[in-house]
């Protein structure tokens, strides 16, 4: 599973002129982006209750739209590549089997995160550093990588740690936004089992669990981490902006 490095060099290799258009290339995210997007224009200005929205919520619908773009990005690979239809089905059948793996491990992980939620993680984490007496931003900034470690969401962690936090954003010395900033860095430290993305990353990289350990999470292990680091030193010098 995966991309080799003799395809990614022979798609590197391959002459302009045998790939698809500009607006073709598009057209997949084009799709996908007007047919959800004119569903909520439709709501937005003529109302949820009336018959254009009824039409537009059924293309709009983002499993449908999704499969729309999908579709044209099928054909646009059917019509560009030398494959016949039998050898076409076939690439289509490995596609659609990578795929569906990906979709099943990611949903697994956003299960088991979804399940340290419930049990209630985030609280505890927050109770554990009452008394801690650390500064508000590096306060901000363990709960928010607290959460996202254990339940493996940022949006969670994010949404939380801005919950706890937003109370105490009076009391900082310094703009409210280097809250925003730590929180965000939190929120992006040490991506591993329990996160979707690290999943994604694995499968669509063709990656073992130990290699995808020792770089994406190692990168966003130090991604967190500078965000810290460059938020506090920049808080210092401009403590007002």
């Amino acid at each position: 599973m995966g991309t080799t490095v003799d395809e990614i060099q022979e798609k590197v290799d391959t002459l302009t002129s045998a790939l698809p258009g500009l607006f073709e290339s598009l057209l997949p995210i084009l799709l996908a982006v007007l047919l959800v997007g004119a569903h909520t224009f439709t709501e937005t200005l003529v109302g949820e209750d009336s018959a254009a929205a009824s039409v537009t919520g059924f293309f709009g619908d983002p499993n449908l739209a999704l499969t729309v773009a999908a579709l044209a990005a099928a054909y646009t690979f059917h019509r560009m590549s030398d494959f016949t239809d039998e050898t076409f089905a076939d690439e289509l059948t490995d596609a659609l089997q990578s795929g569906g793996n990906i979709a099943a491990i990611t949903a697994a992980g956003g299960a088991f995160g979804a399940m340290l939620a419930e049990a209630g993680v985030g609280d505890y984490i927050v109770g554990g550093l009452e008394n801690v007496g650390l500064g508000l931003l590096v306060t901000a900034w363990v709960i928010a990588a607290g959460v996202r470690v254990v339940q493996g969401s940022a949006t969670v962690a994010i949404v939380t740690t801005a919950g706890i936090m937003a109370p105490f954003a009076s009391e900082l010395a310094v703009n409210p936004a280097y809250l925003v900033m730590v929180i965000g860095a939190g929120a992006t430290f040490c991506s591993w089992y329990n996160d979707s993305g690290f999943w994604i990353v694995k499968e669509i990289g063709g990656l073992t669990q130990a290699e995808t350990l020792k770089t994406w999470t190692v990168a966003t292990i130090l991604i967190g981490v500078a965000g810290l680091l460059s938020t506090l030193v920049i808080s210092r010098i401009i403590p007002l902006a």
